[in-house]
């Protein structure tokens, strides 16, 4: 292999490894909620796959259009469940029959107290 195709796949591997700027973990305990489109005037319920301080990774039984902008509320405590999540749809693939993956990056990052009690 040529020294320009190892720079070439060594930067390439390097984007995708800093894809994120901010570590996700797995939500320990069962997290649901709720994902609002207003451009649509739809609501889903949603289940919480992971979790960063700079967005969140969903489960839902809709697709929906990448690049909207969205209202996530969250289900752990009535406080909680009070804050919205402002957020942009990311990416939506299709896991199953009926059932879709969903990623979205938040608008601001949530705070880092917020995300520790959210993801215990």
């Amino acid at each position: 292999m040529s020294s320009d195709m190892e720079k070439t796949w060594c930067k390439k591997d390097i984007m995708e490894l800093m894809r994120r700027k901010a570590w996700r973990l797995p939500c320990k305990t069962f997290l649901t909620g709720s994902l609002f489109v207003p451009a649509e005037d739809k609501r889903l319920d949603i289940w919480v796959l992971d979790l960063s301080t700079n967005g969140i990774g969903l489960m839902a039984l809709e697709d929906v259009e990448v690049d909207q902008e969205v209202i996530i509320r969250l289900k752990r405590t009535e406080p909680i469940a009070t804050v919205p999540f402002h957020a942009r749809i990311i990416h939506c693939t299709a896991e199953n029959e009926g059932c879709f993956r969903i990623g979205c990056q938040f608008t601001e990052p949530i705070d880092s107290v917020l995300w520790e009690y959210l993801t215990r």
